[in-house]
């Protein structure tokens, strides 16, 4: 299977995002996938497509939430 291209409005329904800067940022954070992009936007490959598959249908591990720091006691 080689590249797949899905419309601009699917892509936009999808991330959620206009522009392509911030799709290929949400396909970082969401799918930990680094996505490579050419004058139409954004190329999908087999295995981009297989993982939004996966989150799709809820097979993926949730993403971390925000890591809670220490508390640091200070002494007077």
């Amino acid at each position: 299977m080689g590249n797949i291209r899905i419309n601009k409005e699917e892509l936009i329904e999808l991330t959620g995002k206009q522009q392509t800067a911030a799709q290929v940022k949400w396909f970082k954070q969401h799918l930990n996938i680094n996505i490579s992009c050419d004058a139409k936007g954004p190329i999908l490959n087999h295995a981009i497509y297989s993982e939004l598959l996966k989150k799709q249908y809820g097979l993926l591990p949730a993403a971390p939430s925000a890591v809670k720091r220490p508390q640091v006691i200070l002494r007077n």
